[in-house]
């Protein structure tokens, strides 16, 4: 049976969530709206500018995407029907409302209309976020070990940046799971928000780039102090 290129999406996205389901212990505030404070600035050289006021940090999205909040207001999604015209991509008007779910902040879809020749190939780009109500003082290592139990986690480090601690994780879905899944993310800790950058596709001649668009990512990615 041929899967939608909608479910397919879907699907994926839920792979994606997967690696977090044995994380017992994270829990959603649902007095709390990490998304409050998120901003988008798209440059002249067709890099975007993403900032989070609200939990003190920024990232740099590298050209060759085309990034949007979620949720997506009426203005940009009348732009992204614009991009999605101009770059020949297959998503119609309505796709941009199809693919939320619980704690998505922002999506990023290739604007390289040959990634989308043959399905099932879907490159894209995440943002979200989880709450976790203990202190997040050293709680990324005991993370990163929770996200290897899942089988799916090819290799794993933790970096600083300022201070700030942040993993870093490549991942693939396991043999006999369909359809494939691989990619790379950064994980770290703010203000008791847990936030993920993740980087993912269902094809493996895609995962180079896929870590490469992490790695410039990486390099982007600045904190600020956060003001009690």
């Amino acid at each position: 049976m041929k899967i939608s290129r909608r479910k397919k999406w879907i699907i994926l996205s839920l792979l994606a969530l997967f690696i977090l389901s044995a994380a017992s212990f994270l829990q959603r505030a649902d007095d709390s709206n990490p998304s409050v404070g998120m901003q988008i600035y798209r440059l002249e050289d067709g890099t975007t500018l993403v900032v989070n006021s609200q939990n003190n940090f920024e990232f740099t999205v590298p050209s060759g995407w085309y990034p949007f909040l979620v949720p997506t207001s009426p203005d940009e999604m009348e732009k992204f029907s614009v991009v999605n015209q101009q770059y020949y991509l297959p998503f119609d008007t309505n796709w941009i409302s199809t693919h939320t779910f619980d704690g998505l902040l922002l999506t990023a879809v290739d604007l390289n209309s040959n990634y989308y020749n043959s399905d099932p190939n879907i490159p894209m780009l995440l943002a979200y976020t989880d709450i976790t109500p203990y202190s997040p003082s050293g709680l990324i290592s005991p993370i990163i070990s929770i996200l290897k139990s899942s089988g799916r986690v090819t290799d794993t480090y933790v970096t600083e940046y300022a201070e700030q601690e942040v993993g870093i994780v490549e991942f693939q879905s396991l043999e006999d799971e369909t359809p494939f899944l691989g990619g790379k993310m950064l994980v770290f800790i703010r203000n008791g928000y847990l936030f993920f950058i993740v980087a993912q596709a269902d094809n493996q001649e895609v995962l180079p780039k896929i870590k490469q668009t992490i790695d410039d990512i990486s390099g982007s990615l600045r904190f600020y102090d956060i003001k009690q």
